[in-house]
């Protein structure tokens, strides 16, 4: 080996098993049969002597953006540690390594790469290891919903976001917690908003039509809103009514769902049920009321208001002057009252009805007459809070009972033995009606006398007599 002579044989030939830590330069020398004799050595000979059985050995499967962890290793020679290496990718030189092991970053470019490596012992390659593919996943993607909240039957968008990039012939998988929903190259799935399945959804991406897979994301839930709600039920009302009041929206709402009233958007206390109803008093008039309803977190938005019209309980018209009294002298002034359980009356108006026909309306609640036994009225009224907003019911009719005023007995009181009385029934009732009828009584006796005059012939008997009459027009007749 150009140090050592080794010992003297007499083949021609030497055998020693190549070693790469001790490779030797080769000479011979010759000697004649006794071996007194040598020969002159011979030229000097070195072996190529290169590594065998190389493999790249490591991590096959990555993460976008991970290091790479692979060695070059020999089964078959002790490689020196002078020894140096050359690392390829996909047959090209990975420029700066040469080291026996390969650290560097790996991206989705090098998913589906083919690495190789040989060793360099004093300035001789060895043969390339086989291929070695890697195996690079896509980052763990992450889900994005919007809009948040979104509307009940409404259509969302999820994407699916990945900091890898670029991805060959990309590929985006979505799923629920029931399995599977999409799999496609746009990142971005339109799915239905519905109140009560809200799913837990996931994505993974894949690069290189689908060769590698990522991690799923972390999961998301869409914010899901009922849809509007209105309130159903009746708007006019008269004070003392039991009001009912449902709250309504085209969601499809299960047990769990919580309501909220308000009035005059203020809320109503322990009202949560789906139904509201309560006594509505006249202070509701002019009230709005609104509900909303809430599921797993999600408030609806009020759509249609209801505007309370309460209108005062149907008044009665009574006669309050004169006083306890059944009937009215003609000519003589009397009050009527419209008179109305409701109260209080913020800013009452109250209208009279004489005949059919309203008098203006008044912020009095009486209203005086003059009596007419000729012309006797029929009388209602109603009555408003609020300036007139709303009204009440008409009320009933009522009429006076008017007669003809009290007449007097007018004539000479002294007279002569069956002379001719000539006595007047005077009333200022009977005056302008020729159709009215007179009465006449004698110590509080009817006579036969019907006419306005009393001329029968007086005797003696009559002496001290009391004369009265009354007139009659119509169905009434005044007082004596």
């Amino acid at each position: 080996d150009g140090i050592q002579d080794s010992a003297p044989q007499e083949g021609r030939e030497f055998t020693e098993v190549a070693d790469l830590d001790n490779i030797a330069e080769y000479s011979c020398i010759v000697s004649s049969d006794d071996g007194g004799l040598y020969s002159s050595r011979s030229n000097v000979v070195i072996p190529d002597v290169r590594a065998v059985g190389l493999m790249v050995m490591g991590q096959r499967e990555y993460i976008d953006g991970d290091e790479s962890s692979l060695k070059c290793f020999s089964d078959d020679s002790d490689l020196p540690e002078d020894a140096s290496y050359r690392w390829f990718r996909n047959e090209a030189l990975i420029n700066d390594e040469e080291g026996m092991r390969l650290e560097i970053p790996v991206g989705m470019e090098d998913d589906e790469a083919a690495y190789t490596c040989l060793v360099v012992v004093r300035g001789k390659p060895s043969a390339p290891s086989p291929i070695y593919r890697i195996i690079v996943s896509p980052q763990q993607p992450s889900l994005t919903i919007s809009p948040i909240p979104v509307l009940d039957m409404a259509n969302y968008s999820v994407v699916c976001s990945t900091p890898s990039s670029p991805l060959s012939d990309p590929l985006y998988i979505f799923s629920d917690g029931s399995g599977f929903i999409a799999e496609q190259a746009d990142p971005l799935l339109l799915l239905p908003a519905i109140l009560n399945n809200r799913p837990q959804l996931r994505c993974s991406v894949s690069g290189n039509g689908g060769n590698s897979e990522s991690a799923p994301s972390e999961p998301e839930q869409p914010q899901v809103q009922p849809k509007p709600t209105s309130v159903s039920g009746d708007a006019s009302y008269t004070a003392g009514d039991n009001g009912v009041f449902t709250c309504v929206s085209a969601s499809e709402l299960l047990d769990s769902a919580n309501f909220q009233w308000f009035i005059n958007d203020d809320p109503i206390p322990n009202q949560s049920n789906q139904q509201y109803q309560r006594p509505i008093s006249i202070e509701d008039d002019a009230s709005v009321l609104s509900c909303t309803v809430t599921v797993e977190g999600q408030t609806s938005d009020p759509d249609e208001d209801l505007l309370l019209s309460v209108r005062p309980v149907r008044p009665t018209v009574v006669i309050t002057e004169p006083a306890e009294e059944d009937v009215i002298e003609d000519g003589s002034s009397y009050t009527v009252e419209c008179d109305t359980p409701t109260e209080p009356l913020s800013e009452p108006l109250y209208i009279f009805t004489i005949n059919g026909v309203d008098r203006p309306n008044q912020t009095s609640a009486e209203l005086s007459l003059i009596a007419s036994v000729t012309n006797i009225p029929t009388i209602s009224c109603r009555v408003s809070a609020d300036n007139g907003d709303d009204f009440s019911q008409q009320s009933e009719d009522i009429s006076p009972r008017v007669i003809p005023q009290q007449p007097s007995v007018m004539g000479p009181a002294q007279y002569v033995d069956d002379q001719p009385a000539n006595l007047v029934c005077a009333s200022p009732s009977a005056s302008a009606n020729a159709d009215a009828s007179y009465t006449w009584y004698i110590d509080n006796v009817v006579v036969p006398v019907t006419t306005r005059q009393y001329t029968e012939p007086l005797s003696m008997e009559n002496s001290g007599d009391v004369f009265r009459c009354s007139v009659t027009i119509g169905e009434e007749t005044s007082l004596q």
